[in-house]
């Protein structure tokens, strides 16, 4: 090739070259003025006052399980800026909650990892009240559980604690005291390879809690229900799911002299027991599980809610008598069966009435008919004169002329009868329809004051 020619092209190149050189730095002059501007520039939300950032942070914390997740608050709060990480670790309460569950992990985690993660968490919280959740750990697999020793560790800062572990954990090795805790809730498990399958010793680490008020129950419990366990005579609230003998319901009712709100699940009992009578609790729920049976054996004289979440075992001899000992009760929630229906126009004080609706009987739709009738004070003018709030409960029909002609009779208050201020009916596993012909009816009970909800708990038809 001409040598001519190679030095035209070389001359060419080496223009082009010199030209990307001025661009480049021309844009190096740009990005320097540019980052200048940002360096100066104010964000607005840098601007906010550190206390108040701090309480906006506080509400960004999830209030579900798994908020040691990089990708959540509080620990996605220190990625962001150098002036966001200060603040939030400079914000002890910010920490004070830690939602550890594991019951949905698969892999076998990093042992240390884990630990010097709680342990960092919780220094971060300092000296404030904390509340834990620490569940899931899969002691078959990944060995000792950790965490008897952090609950002995922070037992002094403790004030909320829902723990599920093995019996031989909550025991706790050293002896730790719990002047804060106020709410425990104790998951008790155990496993055919756990040596202390049959230890049914007491439990007692957990009554050096002076301050706690509200105790909650899920599986196995029998190994706390002892006197000895827990500071039963401060307890206020009760919650128990777990399936106990009536006499084991009766006893946690009589150790809690100070008891307000109790849920628990009984079994059925054929046994006579003496009456007993509690001055305090205002509110009793029996759940799904249980059976009211036991309601022959309480007098709760100041009982204001009650709740029946089963209805096959409900009798004339344990009801009726039940709500004869209980003249404060304002609110029932019940199934619709003959014996609720026939119990409830004795309650002339009742304000808040849930009725669900009794299925696989055959004659619920005689019940339900029956329900609605005595709500109408036309049919029953002395029936439930003080009723304010009516909630049917997967009420799976359609609302008719006999819902319209219940709610018009309630529509405003009579001598000697309140006023109707709420009515619900929904279903959440069947669509619930509203005959056209009714919705002018219920628009105008809605415009002269009265809340109407019809549907499902999320949706409203009207």
């Amino acid at each position: 090739m001409d040598t001519s020619i190679l030095r035209k092209r070389l001359a060419e190149v080496k223009k082009a070259i010199a030209q990307q050189h001025q661009i480049s730095e021309e844009l190096l002059d740009q990005e320097k003025v540019i980052q200048l501007q940002l360096d100066n520039t104010i964000y607005p939300i840098l601007t906010i006052p550190p206390e108040i950032t701090c309480k906006i942070f506080i509400q960004c914390v999830p209030s579900k399980a798994g908020n040691h997740h990089p990708t959540l608050a509080p620990l996605l709060l220190l990625r962001v800026c150098s002036a966001w990480r200060t603040i939030a670790l400079s914000t002890p309460s910010l920490w004070s909650t830690l939602h550890l569950d594991m019951t949905q992990r698969s892999t076998v985690p990093n042992r240390q990892a884990l630990e010097n993660r709680i342990r960092s968490w919780l220094e971060y919280a300092g000296g404030c009240p904390l509340s834990l959740t620490l569940r899931g750990w899969n002691f078959s697999t990944w060995g000792p559980c950790p965490f008897p020793a952090i609950i002995t560790r922070y037992a002094s800062q403790l004030r909320h604690l829902d723990a599920k572990m093995r019996p031989a954990n909550f025991r706790l090795r050293d002896i730790a005291e719990f002047p804060l805790l106020q709410t425990l809730t104790i998951h008790c498990f155990t496993h055919p390879s756990d040596v202390t399958l049959n230890d049914h010793t007491p439990i007692t680490a957990w009554r050096t809690a002076p301050k706690l008020l509200e105790i909650t129950f899920e599986r196995q419990c029998n190994r706390f229900l002892h006197p000895e366990c827990l500071p039963w005579n401060r307890l206020t609230t009760i919650n128990c799911t777990v399936r106990l003998k009536a006499d084991e319901c009766l006893a946690m009712v009589r150790w809690a002299p100070l008891l307000i709100r109790l849920v628990i699940s009984p079994c059925s009992t054929s046994v006579n027991r003496p009456l007993f009578s509690h001055s305090r609790l205002e509110s009793l729920t029996i759940s799904r599980h249980g059976n009211p049976d036991i309601l022959r054996f309480l007098g709760v004289p100041i009982l204001r809610s009650l709740r029946l979440l089963y209805w096959r075992d409900l009798t004339d001899e344990s009801f009726i008598p039940f709500l004869s000992r209980s003249p404060a009760l304002r609110m029932l929630t019940c199934h619709t069966s003959r014996r609720s229906l026939k119990a409830l126009r004795t309650l002339t004080q009742l304000t808040d009435l849930e009725l669900f609706e009794t299925p696989y009987v055959d004659d619920h739709e005689q019940l339900s008919t029956a329900a609605l009738f005595m709500l109408d004070r036309e049919r029953e003018p002395d029936t439930l004169p003080h009723l304010k709030s009516v909630t049917l409960s997967n009420w799976g029909k359609e609302v008719d002329e006999r819902v319209i002609q219940a709610l018009h009779s309630r529509r405003v208050a009579q001598e000697g009868g309140a006023k109707l201020q709420a009515f619900r009916a929904f279903h959440e596993n069947q669509p619930m329809r509203i005959n056209e012909d009714q919705i002018p009816h219920l628009r105008r009970f809605v415009a002269e004051g009265m809340k109407i909800h019809i549907g499902s708990n999320a949706v409203n038809l009207l």
